[in-house]
Formats: structure tokens, sequence, C-alpha cells
């Protein structure tokens, strides 16, 4: 009788206050299925022009340059930036859409006026 008691009072309790069920929504898997492997990290495709200090996106077609201590992000370069065809740049791959995040790095590592070195190769005398 004390078991029928009680369990009348939990439903009572349950539809007389209102008691609505709560659904929670996550990501990723259910419990009772945990992921396999690595996250997949999105990088970013870049090019790098060390005199110029500008990137270019392959993807978004889109260049970053500082103006005044900002980075804009811009379709078309101002006047006063030309980057022709003859103009070296280095291939960058960044984890994140700003790439000026890490500008100090790539000036120390490619400073204005760098050039890549010519590939390795199978020349005359070498790797006979």
């Amino acid at each position: 009788m004390r078991r029928l008691l009680s369990a009348a009072a939990v439903v009572a309790a349950v539809l007389f206050t209102g008691c609505e069920g709560v659904v929670i929504h996550r990501s990723g898997p259910p419990s009772h299925a945990p992921a396999w492997g690595v996250r997949a990290v999105h990088t970013h495709h870049y090019r790098y022009y060390p005199s110029y200090g500008v990137y270019y996106c392959d993807v978004h077609h889109d260049w970053c340059y500082c103006d005044g201590g900002s980075w804009v992000t811009v379709s078309v370069l101002p006047e006063h930036i030309v980057i022709g065809p003859e103009v070296t740049f280095v291939e960058i791959e960044e984890a994140g859409p700003a790439p000026y995040l890490r500008i100090t790095e790539h000036r120390t590592k490619y400073p204005p006026g760098w050039k890549a070195s010519p590939p390795m190769g199978r020349g005359k005398g070498r790797w006979k």
C-alpha cells in the first residue's frame, strides 16, 4: 500500500507541477558510441608575398594586408600595392582564416627580397 501511495505521489508531482521533458542537444557522438580517429583540421592555403607583407587566399580569392595598423581583407588590392607575376611568394598553410596572426614569424623566416632556392635536381655531376 505504501508503494502504491509513493508511486501515486510521484506521478501527481510530475503531472501537477507542469514539469516538462527536457531535451538536451549535444554535439558529437552519443555516449554509447564514442568517436574514433582524429578530428579534421581545416587548413587554409595562402600565398605570402614577403616584399609587400601581403597574403592571398586561393580559395576565397581575397587579399589580406596591413592598412594603418589594422589588417584588412579585400578582393582587390589598393593602387599603391602592385603585385605582378614576377614577384616571389611563399605557399603557407594556416589552421585558421587569419594568417597575419603569425606575421612576425613569416617576416623573420621570409624577409623582404627573399628568393626561393632553386630545387635540387639530377643535373650534371649529381646523383650518378
